[in-house]
């Protein structure tokens, strides 16, 4: 079973490279139509390139449930741990190598991107495959982990139209 997983998460990392890159023209090619503000980049902000996983993350996760039904009981947890993982990786990544060269630039931050969307696909084998987290977990935490996926999906949706006043929202000046 392990073997399985294995491949449908290098399938899974590849399906997210090229999808993340996909939707960062979606916005601007569909001539910058409400539908595709819900999943691609509306401007240049760190957060807007953040759907650039998200989005495509949550595509694979849904169709690895699909495929493996219910053989790993904390699924749905380690790919909360693991997404949130490489969300995160994003902007401490960017902002580091930014902040240490004085300025961004592209083949950087597409690195950025891959090195986060391999965090977050290999997190999640990781965590599905040790034994110490394939005891069975409760499905309270389940329904917890889904509820925090669902929340973190309407905040993007949310973030698109009003964005906070935070510089992480904002697009570079």
């Amino acid at each position: 079973m392990h073997r399985k997983i294995k491949y449908l998460h290098w399938a899974g990392f590849l399906f997210v490279a090229a999808a993340g890159s996909l939707l960062h023209f979606l916005y601007e090619y569909s001539g910058q139509n409400p539908l595709a503000a819900f999943i691609s980049p509306v401007n240049e902000s760190t957060w807007e390139h953040l759907k650039l996983l998200f989005f495509p993350y949550l595509v694979f996760l849904f169709v690895e449930r699909l495929l493996l039904r219910n053989t790993y009981p904390r699924f749905f947890t380690a790919h909360l741990l693991s997404l949130l993982a490489g969300l995160c990786a994003i902007p401490i990544l960017f902002y580091t190598y930014t902040g240490i060269l004085g300025k961004n630039y592209l083949a950087a931050d597409i690195a950025v991107f891959l090195i986060s969307a391999g965090l977050s696909c290999f997190l999640s084998l990781r965590l599905l495959t040790n034994s110490p987290f394939q005891r069975k977990g409760t499905e309270r935490g389940e329904w917890i982990s889904c509820a925090l996926l669902a929340a973190l999906f309407l905040f993007f949706v949310y973030a698109s139209f009003f964005p906070p006043d935070l510089a992480l929202f904002q697009p570079p000046a």
